[in-house]
């Protein structure tokens, strides 16, 4: 518990901190660029969102068996198969990003996307830095999963602040830079985070022997158990990112550019609001699978309880005041918020405290590997809200109807969540 305790610290700190610089951040972004251009970048960014979102699920895929593995058998030669498996997978995927995202990325800016004609030409060049640094990022996931499964959560911490410092050092230059500011913006970001990426691949090689066994055979019964996992967290997760991706696309055809800026907003309270939570939850997490792996039954009950009721505590200390306090919050943050921010920013909130309410379930599913049916019944609610929220758009219900339609898919999520705890576990 001593070291959860201190990995929860040393996680919720950076979380503060970037909450902190966060919100100027995205206020000098916002001035930067303007509502138009700041709704494009949100839009194009989430044609790459699916990548970013598969690497964020493979991380979570791969330091389950890591995790696992470690409480099983300790073995270090087990951790090499887990990461030789883990490498090759991502490696893979990456390629395939590149061959097949980026045409297909290209076309639906080009052809789809409701995009001035003077901005299309830049905002095909901020989709390819976009692509760029999410494979940069594939490639970095079997690494930064062994800090995870290792609770390295201190210096992963560390990484986070080093984000965290080049978006706000980003921010405040954009607002003195004379050139393209999107483009240059997009820029930044891309190569910023694909260093990034590359110092955590590198640190994890100098720490972890395992992680040095980049050109060691991959054991495919290892590759089929990640990919099996990956592909029904994935229909869960592909739910998720066709639901969030999804509504941008409907808000931006039947409201148009500045509309995404609302949901751009929305998205980095979201994203904030989930970090500081996250905190506690995340130091849980690979405890929780290596008791599982280790078959001690009630050290696992007792972790998952105390993960499901923190989980949900924490984030509605968070949520509930920033739900109340929202306008002057959002007045002070951005000077003059987007219109409609507001209302899209308390969907979002309850929301997510929906999604948060199963954190316990969620975690003691996936430490089982018991998420089949979960994911399936998961990833079809979420799909679904997309119609959902085409139908509200088409029928009247404003700039929100995307927002309104996703707190729905979770109500069904929360649902299906509980149902299928009860049934396995």
């Amino acid at each position: 518990m001593n070291l959860i305790f201190q990995n929860a610290c040393a996680t919720y700190a950076r979380s503060v901190v970037a909450l902190a610089l966060g919100l100027f951040s995205s206020r000098w972004v916002l001035q930067a660029l303007g509502a138009s251009d700041f709704g494009l970048y949100a839009v194009v960014g989430a044609l790459v969102g699916f990548f970013s979102f598969l690497g964020g699920l493979l991380n979570a895929s791969v330091a389950r068996h890591y995790a696992f593995a470690l409480g099983e058998t300790g073995s270090e030669a087990d951790q090499r198969d887990w990461f030789a498996a883990a490498f090759r997978i991502h490696l893979l995927l990456a390629v395939l990003a590149l061959a097949v995202g980026l045409p297909a990325g290209e076309w639906a800016v080009r052809r789809v996307l409701d995009i001035p004609p003077a901005r299309i030409g830049t905002c095909v060049q901020v989709f390819r830095l976009s692509l760029l640094a999410a494979c940069a990022n594939m490639l970095a996931v079997p690494f930064a999963a062994m800090y995870t499964a290792r609770q390295r959560f201190v210096k992963l911490a560390l990484f986070g602040l080093c984000q965290t410092a080049v978006i706000f050092s980003g921010a405040w230059w954009l607002l003195h830079a004379d050139c393209d500011r999107l483009l240059a913006y997009a820029g930044y970001m891309s190569f910023a985070f694909a260093g990034l990426a590359a110092v955590q691949i590198v640190g994890a090689m100098c720490e972890f022997p395992a992680c040095r066994a980049v050109f060691a055979p991959a054991r495919r019964d290892r590759i089929r158990a990640i990919l099996a996992f990956v592909g029904w967290t994935l229909c869960g997760g592909g739910g998720w990112i066709v639901a969030v991706n999804g509504g941008a696309c409907v808000t931006n055809l039947f409201f148009g550019p500045a509309a995404n800026a609302a949901y751009g907003v929305a998205q980095q309270v979201q994203y904030h609001s989930e970090q500081l939570a996250n905190a506690m939850i995340g130091a849980f997490e690979p405890a929780v699978t290596a008791s599982a792996g280790e078959g001690d039954g009630g050290k696992f009950r007792a972790l998952v309880r105390q993960s499901g009721l923190l989980g949900a505590g924490l984030f509605l200390l968070v949520a509930v005041p920033l739900f109340v306090l929202l306008d002057p919050i959002l007045a002070l943050w951005l000077g003059t918020p987007p219109e409609g921010a507001a209302t899209v920013c308390r969907i979002v909130l309850v929301a997510m405290a929906v999604n948060r309410l199963t954190t316990g379930q969620q975690l003691a599913l996936n430490a089982r590997g018991r998420i089949a049916g979960w994911q399936i019944a998961s990833g079809c609610i979420l799909a679904a809200s997309v119609g959902l929220a085409a139908l509200l758009a088409w029928r009247g219900c404003g700039m929100a109807s995307a927002a309104w339609a996703y707190l729905a898919a979770q109500l069904g999520c929360a649902a299906a969540t509980v149902y299928f705890a009860r049934r396995h576990i």
